[in-house]
């Protein structure tokens, strides 16, 4: 299946935050190094300060990623829920469009859940077909009881093609 353009984009701005993260961090360790030297006490002289320096310049790291990675952690998440509630806002909506008979919106191309938004107006369009055989049907019968003259096969036929009508699956 093909991503669509934006998710590659936050992808993207995923893994460069992420590449970010670890240039910072491999700057903190080599910035925070002293230069060791030759001798023995040289030596431990220079990890005592890499020590003593290494935890606040990671604190300090951390408070400038910190943010930086949750915005755009934020961001990713209100991308995602907008491509998920979108839909699901134009499903309802559509239901309730349907509900008083209205004309129905397709979702956008490229929105997540059209297989679920594609089954959905399959049931309302089988439904609709339904109603409009069944309002035809009734219309027939109308016609006969008011001519008069009451045909009962007539009125019997259809009577069982409405029943026929009722029970037929949405599909």
């Amino acid at each position: 299946m093909k991503q669509p353009l934006p998710f590659l984009i936050l992808v993207r701005v995923l893994l460069a935050t992420a590449l970010l993260s670890g240039v910072v961090l491999v700057l903190v360790l080599f910035l925070g190094v002293e230069e060791g030297g030759d001798g023995y006490f040289e030596l431990i002289r220079a990890r005592g300060a890499t020590r003593a320096a290494l935890g606040p310049a990671l604190v300090v790291a951390a408070l400038v990623l910190l943010p930086l990675t949750a915005l755009i952690t934020g961001a990713a998440a209100l991308y995602g829920s907008f491509r998920i509630a979108g839909p699901l806002y134009r499903i309802r909506r559509n239901l309730e469009v349907a509900r008083k008979g209205g004309r129905r919106l397709p979702l956008r191309r490229g929105d997540r859940l059209q297989t679920l938004a594609n089954d959905v107006e399959q049931i309302l369009s089988s439904r609709d077909r339904r109603l409009a055989e069944l309002e035809r049907l009734l219309g027939e019968a109308r016609a006969l009881c008011s001519e008069g003259e009451v045909i009962p096969d007539r009125l019997r036929e259809i009577l069982q093609r409405c029943e026929t009508v009722l029970g037929e699956r949405a599909g």
